[in-house]
């Protein structure tokens, strides 16, 4: 490899690495932003049997440092084919959003 060459690898080097630690740092001050909103716009969402007769989901939220579980009734167990069935899921991300959304509107504006 000629010197040339290598200068001009070099110096690309150089300034890929400058890039990548600049979008690095950018990404870990992004995280650090989202990270009180990710449990409202993301929730972690289970859902299970209640009674063996309805479905009913419910996510954790911590606020405060206190851990707080919300739950809402989904419906009659016949009504869906299981918990993978996508329309259970898509109804539990909808409800758990609306609940959400009551009860800490501050965080989704």
């Amino acid at each position: 490899m000629k010197k040339e060459e290598f200068e001009t690898l070099y110096k690309k080097v150089i300034k890929l690495e400058d890039k990548i630690n600049h979008l690095l740092e950018d990404l870990d001050g992004t995280k650090e932003l989202i990270k009180p909103y990710i449990q409202f716009h993301r929730p972690l969402i289970t859902i299970s049997t209640l009674k063996d007769k309805y479905w009913h989901c419910n996510c954790p939220v911590i606020i405060e440092g206190k851990l707080v579980r919300h739950s809402v009734y989904l419906g009659v167990k016949d009504k869906y084919e299981g918990k993978d069935d996508k329309k259970l899921i898509k109804l539990s991300q909808i409800k758990i959003e609306e609940l959400l959304r009551k009860k800490y509107p501050q965080m989704f504006d």
